[in-house]
């Protein structure tokens, strides 16, 4: 989906940098950067709730961790 990922990972020393420390610290690199997952909790008609986050690890977040891999 992001075929550019792996040349702006490779061109990047400072975003090499950030997605080494972040993986020691088992976080995201948007994580790490200060970026905090939104909750949404909904209640229905019928009084029953349903709570969302957004996910830590997108699609963007995966390509940069396979580019960095390569």
């Amino acid at each position: 989906g992001f075929s550019y990922v792996a040349e702006v990972v490779a061109s990047d020393a400072e975003l090499r940098t950030d997605l080494a420390i972040a993986r020691s610290l088992g976080v995201s690199l948007r994580r790490f950067n200060g970026w905090e997952p939104t909750t949404v909790t909904t209640t229905r008609p019928d009084g029953t709730t349903i709570t969302t986050r957004d996910p830590e690890f997108d699609a963007w977040e995966r390509s940069l961790w396979i580019a960095f891999d390569a």
